[in-house]
């Protein structure tokens, strides 16, 4: 992982407390105005803003942390799934 809070490309991150626990994010990009990240959110295969600031809470208290950086092929699968979805903001559609 960087030494910074912003999640490194292709990155996978386990939700390890909290409402999204057991989730894993995937990182694919900033979004247009950079006030949130958008991630793939497996196994239930949801697309999700997060606000910059929720992450770097998250990485700084270890509500997240980061798994790896997943081969171009698993990230391809996972960016195709994300630009099917509609994007949601927190709360899963499920």
């Amino acid at each position: 992982m960087k030494l910074g809070l912003e999640p490194d490309p292709k990155g996978a991150y386990g939700v390890i407390h909290g409402q999204y626990r057991g989730e894993i994010l995937v990182y694919i990009r900033p979004t247009r105005d950079e006030k949130s990240y958008e991630f793939l959110s497996t196994p239930k295969m949801v697309s999700r803003l997060v606000p910059i600031e929720s992450f770097e809470n998250g990485i700084k208290e270890s509500i997240i942390e980061f798994i790896e950086v997943l081969p171009d092929d698993v990230y391809n699968v996972c960016l195709e799934q994300f630009n099917t979805n509609p994007v949601v903001y927190g709360k899963s559609p499920h």
